[in-house]
């Protein structure tokens, strides 16, 4: 994926992160706030089709969210079909 892209998605998910940080709640004595995350894939260098796209981009998504909050990750280029998932666990507080 060219980088102009990559920038582009990111100067995006800035500009959601910066409208939305202002949507916060107070629910049972804490405060709750919308975070974001974004897993990017695009055409071809990451599937051929639809299948491979979505789960391209999908796993790209549950790296984000592994790394993080208010992250962008871009899939990974390599052989497309399946990848493995590895779902990371919140810590706890």
């Amino acid at each position: 994926m060219p980088k102009s892209i990559y920038a582009v998605v990111k100067q995006k998910q800035r500009r959601c992160a910066r409208q939305s940080g202002s949507f916060t709640w107070r629910i049972a004595g804490g405060r709750w706030a919308l975070l974001q995350s974004f897993g990017v894939a695009a055409y071809p260098e990451h599937g051929a089709g639809w299948a491979e796209l979505t789960n391209a981009a999908d796993h790209a998504l549950y790296e984000a969210k592994g790394e993080g909050r208010d992250r962008v990750v871009v899939a990974r280029s390599g052989a497309p079909g399946e990848r493995q998932i590895h779902l990371v666990t919140a810590p706890k507080k």
